[in-house]
């Protein structure tokens, strides 16, 4: 779980435990939740989706805004029990949102209603808030989060969720350009400092905005969204 490799961010010296979706355990929990629904099933599988889905849990971020998960959690912050840096971003890669979802699958899969309330207040908050989230792009943009939003509503059937993805994916919409070379771009850097890139591919580019508004707006279901784990099984 700690990373040991040769580059570790500058904010976590000491190495640290990575909860993104994208790179992290939240990926493995979704995974081991799969794996028990399609009948892959080891000693021990329930008891480390439990594992995983409490240690989420614990190092929520809490504050006056609300509970949320950030990026990592560093060497130090998993001995001391808690988490101190609140580095995030309301997005699929990393961030609530992608936690929350499988914390949503875990209870699911578990039949555990405290991790279902956990994740739909999660989800709830960021996709009102969506920090740092200025792109219509799927990997750290507006086409995560509503395609979440979306599986939030398909898993729980609360219309809210479906309200909100919609509502997203006609905000991605404004981001169209007929003149960009595939009518999107992917945007990079920060609030203040954009840069923009001309992609067509699925994690940044315009085939994942393309394909979630299929989704959303068309209801077209096929199996692309198990390259982001957010498949049904």
């Amino acid at each position: 779980m700690f990373s040991e490799c040769s580059y570790i961010p500058k904010n976590w010296p000491s190495g640290f435990i990575n909860i993104g979706l994208s790179h992290g355990i939240p990926a493995l929990l979704i995974v081991l939740c799969n794996a028990k629904k399609l009948n892959i099933y080891k000693d021990g599988l329930d008891e480390c989706i439990q594992k995983i889905a409490d240690f989420l849990i614990k190092f929520q971020i809490k504050d006056e805004i609300g509970d949320y998960w950030g990026t990592h959690v560093s060497l130090e912050e998993y001995k001391q029990g808690t988490v101190l840096n609140k580095n995030t971003r309301d997005a699929w890669c990393y961030g609530t949102p992608g936690v929350a979802y499988s914390l949503l699958i875990a209870g699911k899969t578990l039949n555990n209603q405290s991790y279902i309330d956990c994740a739909v207040s999660g989800m709830e908050l960021a996709s009102k808030r969506l920090y740092d989230i200025f792109s219509p792009s799927f990997c750290h943009g507006l086409a995560g989060v509503a395609y979440i939003c979306n599986r939030f509503y398909e898993e729980t059937n609360i219309s809210d969720f479906r309200q909100t993805a919609l509502t997203l994916a006609n905000d991605i919409m404004k981001y169209y350009n007929e003149e960009y070379p595939f009518g999107f771009k992917n945007i990079e850097g920060s609030e203040e400092n954009k840069e923009y890139y001309d992609y067509v591919g699925l994690i940044d580019g315009t085939a994942g905005i393309l394909l979630t508004l299929l989704a959303i707006q068309n209801g077209k279901k096929t199996p692309w969204d198990s390259a982001f784990l957010l498949s049904q099984v």
